[in-house]
């Protein structure tokens, strides 16, 4: 598989992934499938992720 994405299209794939671990977390969390502070800490490291890509000037 190719592997040669543009930055416009990781940052929509991270923007996806980070709207949906922030509606599905706290679902895990009630549920006790995943720790608040687990749920927390992967939403920060994609919310990280996000930020970092934004700062990459777009390319497409």
């Amino acid at each position: 598989m190719k592997k040669n994405f543009s930055n416009k299209e990781m940052r929509a794939e991270v923007g996806r992934e980070l709207s949906r671990r922030r509606r599905v977390y706290p679902r895990m969390v009630d549920w006790k499938l995943m720790s608040k502070a687990d749920a927390n800490r992967r939403i920060a490291i994609m919310q990280s992720l996000a930020d970092d890509l934004r700062k990459i000037p777009s390319d497409s």
